[in-house]
């Protein structure tokens, strides 16, 4: 899953470099030729005299291309508006996406301090319990030893080892279950901010 995301991390900043590449080149080749297009204008501009009929037509032109250039530009504007739009709301998702994984992290990393706690005690109790299962073999010990306090001994060691057991496969599961976490956030935030660089 965390690979997944990964490539998705990646396949999406690619595709965004991408098409930051393909604006530049549109940019500096449109420049260019208008670039090309008014000097040419200019200099006819110049060489023809006031009462040239053909002054009116290249000055008409001009005019006429300045107007599209303004269109062309105005329509630019409100698609670069209606994105930038559509991209904040995006981002107040993903604001909100890493919120609610950050408190979901913190929640899960208690769960896995709770249960590294409990699985340290529970190991305690059980090499306590087996000490005195132990007690029970030695021969020079005080008390008398019998079969009931033994069964009962080893019924709790056993009983503590299925516990661990438990806590140890939850403790597993809460782990893998942050790390997840933590790399959904990390996709997220990175989906973010390149959301903020577009």
């Amino acid at each position: 899953m965390i690979k997944i995301q990964q490539k998705q991390s990646r396949v999406i900043e690619g595709s965004i470099k991408e098409q930051q590449g393909a604006i530049n080149i549109l940019i500096k080749n449109l420049r260019k030729k208008l670039v090309g297009l008014a000097r040419k204008e200019e200099v006819l501009v110049s060489e023809l005299s006031d009462d040239a009929p053909e002054r009116e037509t290249v000055v008409n032109r001009i005019i006429s291309r300045s107007k599209e250039t303004i269109s062309k530009l105005d329509t630019v504007m409100a698609t670069l508006k209606t994105k930038k739009a559509k991209l904040t709301t995006e981002q107040t998702y993903l604001k909100e996406d890493i919120k609610g994984l950050g408190e979901k992290l913190v929640a899960i990393q208690a769960k896995i301090v709770s249960g590294q706690e409990n699985i340290k005690l529970k190991t305690a109790e059980r090499t306590s319990k087996k000490e005195i299962l132990a007690g029970y073999s030695v021969k020079e010990n005080t008390k008398t030893p019998t079969n009931e306090g033994a069964i009962v001994t080893q019924g709790a060691i056993d009983k503590i080892t299925d516990e661990l057991k438990t806590l140890r496969a939850t403790l597993k599961k809460n782990i893998q279950q942050k790390n997840e976490m933590f790399s959904t956030k990390v996709t997220t935030q990175k989906q973010h901010d390149l959301f903020t660089n577009q």
